[in-house]
């Protein structure tokens, strides 16, 4: 999308806030000012606050394939459905969008292979190198760092609480067994840490000069963003078990964290099958499968 687009969204409104819910369900016609928009949408986090919605529909090519587009829809045409109600991760609102009919005039439609294009392969010259990264390889480490974030929170948590508990007149830390649990989970904590660190700041790095991600480094997100999250869950799975009893309590931190967990790493952009599977693919000279890349 252009300056005609952005201009719309926050030249009146410089504070104006964007919620999207990008799968391509939505039911689209050619119309003369652009496109008749219809359909239901799930997941659409920070909605109830958003003045704008970008969400997602297949517009047919000139050769009948199916081309996965992203509308930009004004609050006025959106309907929400209140239906979030989960496990976890309730502060989130991801809840549906509806739209009777929208119409979107061109301006507001970008496909989403252009979204999700490198520096070098879009003129970009004057837009920040955040603003260049591809979307598929780099923005849902957005969702990885949530999940390491509350992996961090509760190894500190937990590990305070450890080292001032007793069990039958025994000091908790003092056990061998506890000792090697909280180092095992630490290191895979760290190590989910240092796998986002390092992909985000080579990703950056390419951006701040125009050089576009290779098919490996993309792979390498992808498998990255999922395996991370994948470490943060294993850790904080045996930190609810280290929390004991107590831990079942809806006060207690553990549990809290533990359910915002099972919600976060659901993401489908952090599916391990997917993103493993596609690395994989990458590795072996193949064409990838998924669209995700």
């Amino acid at each position: 999308m252009g300056k005609k687009a952005t201009d719309e969204i926050w030249d009146k409104k410089p504070g104006s806030t964007i919620s999207a819910s990008v799968n391509p369900v939505g039911k689209v016609e050619v119309v003369e000012q652009g496109y008749s928009l219809s359909g239901k949408w799930g997941w659409a986090s920070g909605c109830d606050s958003a003045d704008w919605f970008l969400v997602g529909a297949f517009i047919p090519d000139d050769d009948g394939n199916n081309v996965h587009n992203l509308f930009l829809v004004p609050r006025k045409d959106i309907q929400i459905e209140d239906n979030w109600h989960v496990l976890g991760m309730k502060g989130t609102g991801s809840k549906n969008l509806i739209i009777k009919e929208s119409i979107v005039p061109n301006y507001r439609v970008i496909r989403m292979e252009d979204a999700n294009a490198d520096a070098d392969e879009i003129s970009r010259d004057s837009i920040e190198p955040i603003y260049q990264l591809p979307q598929v390889a780099s923005v849902p480490f957005v969702f990885a760092g949530v999940i390491l974030g509350i992996a961090e929170s509760l190894l500190k948590f937990i590990t305070e609480q450890i080292s001032q508990r007793k069990s039958m007149g025994v000091n908790l830390c003092e056990l061998q067994s506890m000792q090697l649990h909280i180092a095992e989970i630490s290191a895979e904590i760290d190590c989910a840490r240092l796998l986002i660190m390092r992909d985000t700041s080579e990703s950056m790095a390419a951006m701040r000069v125009n050089t576009a991600l290779t098919m490996k480094q993309r792979g390498r997100n992808r498998r990255d963003m999922a395996y991370a999250s994948r470490l943060c869950k294993s850790g904080v799975d045996r930190l609810v078990d280290i929390a004991g009893a107590s831990g079942v309590f809806d006060d207690h931190i553990a549990q809290r964290k533990y359910r915002d967990l099972q919600v976060a790493t659901r993401h489908i952009a952090l599916s391990w099958d997917l993103a493993g599977t596609t690395c994989g693919e990458i590795t072996f000279g193949l064409e990838p499968s998924s669209h995700l890349i």
